[in-house]
């Protein structure tokens, strides 16, 4: 029944899933592309990881399936969105109180939440003149809340990113990661795992 559930929920949502097992899934990841391109069992090198996640998925929708997430009993779930919200018009604080809301529902469901900042994009891509301002706005609103919250924060940016462009060596089109970029942020998701002992 909860198979089913999931998969109905996640259809008409637009999200896309991986195909549910019997395993206890310890390790959720929530969000859009970024997250969605990566074989995160493989960069993590362990099979009780599953993520939902859609190209074009907003932050509207991770709040609203967050119920559905918590009800796979995950020890830990992984956040990241916003840059398909600022192509839709959303407000950056609109952005932020659904990335909020949805953190508010896994700790209510004792899930612990890990909040990515929303990755810069590069001037090769063609609208980072516009994304790249309200990225920036978004992050300080997301590092202040989880440092005000004791909530567990990954910034890429400082890896991938350096001054508030995403990298060459990253990326070939200025938005989609490459596999080298992949593997480093597999790393700072082991360092989480490894402190939160999963």
């Amino acid at each position: 029944m909860l198979r089913l559930f999931l998969l109905l929920t996640f259809f008409f949502s637009g999200f896309s899933m991986q195909t549910i097992k019997s395993t206890q899934y310890q390790i959720i990841f929530l969000g859009d592309m970024s997250i969605g391109l990566a074989n995160w069992s493989e960069l993590l090198g362990r099979e009780d990881v599953y993520y939902f996640s859609n190209a074009g998925s907003l932050t509207g929708n991770m709040r609203k399936y967050a119920a559905s997430v918590a009800s796979m009993k995950p020890k830990i779930c992984f956040i990241m969105g916003g840059i398909n919200d600022f192509f839709e018009g959303v407000p950056v604080q609109q952005v932020y109180q659904n990335i909020a809301g949805t953190v508010a529902e896994l700790q209510v469901n004792s899930i612990i939440p890990v909040v990515h900042t929303a990755l810069f994009v590069n001037d090769k891509y063609w609208k980072a003149y516009q994304l790249n301002p309200k990225i920036k706005d978004l992050n300080t609103l997301l590092i202040r809340y989880c440092k005000n919250s004791d909530i567990e924060l990954i910034d890429l940016n400082s890896v991938l990113a350096p001054g508030n462009q995403l990298s060459e060596q990253y990326s070939s089109d200025g938005l989609r990661l490459n596999s080298t970029a992949y593997n480093l942020w597999a790393e700072k998701i082991k360092l989480v795992l490894k402190k939160y002992g999963i």
